[in-house]
C-alpha cells in the first residue's frame, strides 16, 4: 500500500471554511490533515509531516508555532501576508477588489457619505482601503476612516463619536464582521434605523456573526474555502516534485452576501427592489427604462420618483451604474477584450461602450485596465 501522507494545517486564526477547503482536496488524495494551533502545536514536537499549509503568525504575536513548522523543511504553502521574508507560494484573497465591491455596494444604496472602521496599519487593511477609497472617489462620495488600533483606551466611545459625526444616511464598511456587530449595537442603542440611516457592511462573511446579530449583517465573501482548496492543490503538486512558483496567487472575491443590514433599505419599496433585481438579472442585454417600467408594472414618472427618494438617483443612472460596475470588474479580473465586454453588457457596439465608459469613469478602458492591474 502507498504511504498515507500527513499534512499539517498550522494556523493562528482558525476558520472552519479554510479547513473544509483543504480537506476537500486532501481527502480525495487520502491525506491525513492535522490541525495545529498556537495553544497546542507543541503536541506534535518531534514529528515530521509530508507537507505544510500555514496561516503564519504575525511577527508581533508569535507563540513559536511558525518558527517550529518552518524548521521542518517540508513542502510549504502559506495563506497570509505575514513573514514576507519566507519565500513560499501564497494564496491570498483579492482584498483590493473586495474593498472596491464594498464601496460600490454601499454607493448603490444612495447614501450621502461613507465611513470605514478597521484595525489599521496592516497589509490587509491597506489593500482593502486602497480599493474602497478608489471606488468611493469614482462615485464622488466623501470617506472618513477610524483606526481601532488607535482607540485602545476607549474603543466604544471612539466608535460612538465617529458614527455620531457622520451625516445620515451613511454607509459603514467594517474590515471584520465583529466590528460590523459593534456598529450595529451602537445604532440600535442610539435609535438609528438600519439600514435607512446607517447601512452596515462587514468583511469575511462569518455567518455566526450575522446569526448572533439582532439584524442580520451583510458581508463581503472572500471565498475562504476556495483558497484552502487551491492551496492544497498547489501543495499536492509540490509533494509530487512539480515546480510551483514562489509568488502571491490572488483568489477572486466571491461577492457581497446581502442581508438586512443593507438590503431592507430597498425592500421598504418593493418596486425599487424589484427594479434593481431586474437590472442585475438583465445586465447582458440592451436594457431600457421603458422595458424596466413594463417589468415592474408602474409608470415611468412614478418609478423615477421612487428611485430618487430611495436611492438618490434616477432609473437610467442605476442601469448605467450597474453596467459600469460589472465592466470594471471584468476589466480588473479577466483578459476579455473591450468588444467582448461591450457585447456581454448589451451595448450596440464597442464604440458606444468606449464613450459611455469614458464619460462615467473619466478614464478610457485601456487606462482603467492598466491602472487597476
Amino acid at each position: 500500500m502507498a504511504k498515507r501522507l500527513t499534512i499539517y494545517y498550522a494556523t493562528y486564526v482558525y476558520d472552519e471554511r479554510m479547513h473544509r477547503g483543504i480537506l476537500h482536496y486532501g481527502r480525495s488524495r487520502g491525506w491525513r490533515v492535522q490541525l495545529l494551533q498556537p495553544h497546542a502545536w507543541s503536541l506534535v514536537r518531534g514529528m515530521k509531516p509530508d507537507g505544510l499549509i500555514s496561516l503564519m503568525e504575525p511577527d508581533d504575536d508569535t507563540t513559536g508555532m511558525t518558527d517550529y513548522v518552518l524548521s521542518l523543511g517540508v513542502p510549504h504553502v502559506d495563506l497570509s501576508y505575514n513573514r514576507p521574508e519566507v519565500e513560499v507560494p501564497r494564496f491570498l484573497p483579492d482584498l483590493e477588489d473586495g474593498g472596491r465591491q464594498a464601496a460600490e455596494h454601499l454607493a448603490m444604496l444612495g447614501v450621502s457619505c461613507l465611513r470605514c472602521v478597521q484595525w489599521g496599519e496592516t497589509m490587509a487593511d491597506e489593500l482593502r482601503m486602497r480599493g474602497f477609497l478608489e471606488s468611493a472617489e469614482e462615485g464622488n462620495l466623501p470617506v472618513e476612516c477610524l483606526n481601532m488600533r488607535h482607540c485602545k483606551k476607549e474603543p466604544h466611545q471612539s466608535l460612538l463619536n465617529f458614527l455620531k459625526s457622520a451625516p445620515k444616511p451613511v454607509g459603514v464598511f467594517c474590515s471584520v464582521d465583529q466590528y460590523a456587530g459593534r456598529v450595529l449595537d451602537i445604532c440600535l442603542d442610539e435609535g438609528w434605523r438600519v439600514p435607512e440611516d446607517v447601512a452596515i457592511l462587514g468583511f469575511y462573511n462569518h455567518e455566526i456573526d450575522s446569526a448572533l446579530a439582532e439584524i442580520s449583517l451583510s458581508s463581503v465573501d472572500i471565498d475562504i474555502e476556495g483558497r484552502g482548496y487551491k492551496a492544497a492543490q498547489a501543495l499536492g503538486r509540490m509533494i509530487r516534485g512539480e515546480d510551483v512558483s514562489v509568488e502571491q496567487n490572488l483568489v477572486p472575491i466571491k461577492g457581497i452576501v446581502c442581508r438586512a443590514s443593507t438590503t431592507s433599505r430597498m425592500k421598504d419599496d418593493r418596486f425599487v427592489a424589484g427594479a434593481q433585481e431586474y437590472i442585475s438579472s438583465n445586465l447582458r442585454k440592451p436594457l431600457t427604462v421603458e422595458e424596466l417600467v413594463g417589468a415592474v408594472g408602474m409608470s415611468r414618472a412614478a418609478l423615477q420618483r421612487r428611485f430618487k427618494r430611495v436611492l438618490g438617483h434616477g432609473v437610467a443612472s442605476e442601469i448605467k451604474a450597474q453596467k459600469m460596475a460589472m465592466a470594471k470588474r471584468m476589466l480588473r479580473q479577466g483578459d476579455e477584450t473591450a468588444t467582448y465586454i461591450s457585447e456581454e453588457l448589451g451595448f450596440p457596439d464597442v464604440t458606444q461602450f468606449y464613450r459611455v465608459f469614458k464619460r462615467e469613469t473619466g478614464e478610457t478602458v485601456g487606462q482603467f485596465r492598466k491602472r487597476s492591474r
